[in-house]
């Protein structure tokens, strides 16, 4: 699941993508909540989530908060 605010990209339980079929994995340990800044690091190699705790927080929120109320919970 990912969750874009501005400048802003939060993706949680992502995968990596090699443009291969093998090449989906799961990211893991402090890589599964990925913060990146998408105008300075388009190709989201640099995860920011320790950088900007607070703002990783906000994002991880409003992403919970939206699939529950999809989910009608």
């Amino acid at each position: 699941m990912a969750v874009r605010r501005g400048k802003w990209k939060l993706v949680v339980n992502g995968a990596t993508y090699e443009g291969r079929p093998d090449g989906n994995k799961p990211l893991e340990g402090d890589d599964a909540v990925f913060l990146s800044d998408v105008e300075q690091d388009p190709g989201e190699s640099h995860n920011l989530r320790r950088k900007h705790p607070d703002l990783t927080d906000e994002m991880q929120s409003m992403l919970y908060r939206w699939r529950e109320d999809v989910q009608g919970k």
